[in-house]
């Protein structure tokens, strides 16, 4: 058996306790296997920054770490630079007010695709039928990620006629 990508995080207090261990394993399993690594990362804290220099550090081929959550931040110049390291920009959440509105999830993306990252940007909207941090938590009250919520939301969006622009790459 082989995995499909491999899963681990960054969160906001950066590289503290075992989060350099876990690191190092994830890293050294996917240069071993080349599965693919997927980094929960804390926009607000840029914590990308660290996931990737680790991940890259032990020999991760860039190519091949997707940064989730990057799609909570509209800080263009943070989202340049995660997708000129060759990583992946993980634009998801859609759905996710709280972390960052959908308006302004779609106008970052859309700026992204005209500055030419779209083969950078690994889209989706992290919908699960139970979010153990949603309950009872009164700033996720009204959150519900919806599966179908890319296609039948972002996606006609990204393709309204009004929002393409005549010297898209797109």
């Amino acid at each position: 058996m082989k995995a499909a990508f491999l899963k681990c995080a960054v969160e906001a207090p950066g590289l503290v306790g075992d989060v350099p261990r876990i690191l190092a394993a994830v890293a050294a399993a996917s240069v071993e296997t080349r599965a693919p690594v997927m980094v929960h990362t804390n926009a607000a804290a840029r914590t990308a920054f660290a996931a990737l220099e680790t991940l890259t550090a032990a020999g991760v081929d860039p190519a091949r770490i997707v940064v989730a959550h990057m799609g909570d931040t509209n800080d263009m110049e943070y989202l340049r630079e995660i997708a000129a390291s060759g990583a992946w920009l993980g634009l998801d959440r859609f759905g996710i007010e709280h972390f960052n509105p959908i308006a302004d999830r779609i106008r970052t993306l859309l700026a992204l695709l005209d500055e030419g990252f779209g083969n950078r940007v690994h889209l989706s909207h992290d919908a699960s039928c139970f979010v153990d941090f949603f309950t009872g938590n009164l700033a996720f009250a009204s959150e519900r990620p919806s599966y179908l919520l890319v296609t039948r939301t972002v996606v006609p969006e990204l393709l309204a006629p009004a929002r393409r622009s005549p010297t898209s790459t797109r």
